[in-house]
């Protein structure tokens, strides 16, 4: 089976193994099934190695996983991140330095992944950097919708230990008319529904402070 599916998504070249604003940026001028045929845009092989690896749910892979944190690919290092986190506090522990260091990392979806670990396993000094890290990828406007609604999932997922973002995530606009028409709706809702998680309350902002000023000339 196993077999099978690897068979299956390397015929294919299965562009699911990418953060889904990655398979948009990737392809930006051309399609996603022609940047997924690209080994220049789309090293397929090693990525899909740092999915398996990162996925195998084997304390021996970890050091390997940790090793996928200095690739040149921002996909490799996201599961590399991704596979730490999925170890919970083993993969903290293993890869710690690595996921400090992350959190400055160019890909800001790295950055999210690797805060999420450590503000759920790590350290209170982790849990303040990766509350700070969050803070500052949150904003859709700054950052973009995809970033921004993988952090708002970070900050759920991280509960009271996250609570100090709540006045970010309160006032960010809910139809971010900066980012693409085709997803504006996604931040609104993922915002509404992170508030209810966290127990806050929603406080309705205007579309966007871009709007507002419109509306002022």
């Amino acid at each position: 089976m196993r077999k099978a599916h690897r068979e299956h998504v390397t015929k294919i070249r299965d562009v699911g193994f990418l953060p889904e604003g990655e398979i948009h940026s990737r392809s930006e001028g051309s399609t996603p099934y022609e940047m997924g045929h690209d080994d220049k845009k789309y090293p397929f092989e090693k990525i899909f190695f740092a999915a398996d690896i990162s996925s195998s749910m084997r304390k021996s892979d970890l050091p390997k996983i940790t090793e996928l944190l200095e690739d040149s690919d921002s996909a490799v290092r996201y599961w590399g991140a991704l596979g730490l986190l999925m170890q919970e506090k083993a993969g903290v522990k293993n890869g710690h330095s690595k996921l400090i260091d992350a959190l400055n990392d160019k890909s800001l979806y790295v950055r999210v992944i690797a805060a999420e670990a450590l503000g759920k396993y790590g350290s209170k000094e982790d849990i303040a950097r990766a509350v700070v890290t969050l803070g500052k990828t949150v904003d859709p406007i700054k950052n973009g919708c995809f970033p921004s609604m993988l952090a708002m999932n970070a900050i759920d997922h991280l509960d009271d230990k996250s609570k100090s973002l709540i006045p970010v995530i309160q006032s960010m606009p809910r139809t971010p008319t900066e980012v693409d028409k085709r997803f504006q709706g996604y931040v609104g809702r993922l915002v509404e529904t992170t508030l209810k998680e966290l127990g806050a309350p929603s406080k309705n902002q205007p579309k966007s402070k871009k709007k507002k000023d419109r509306k002022k000339k």
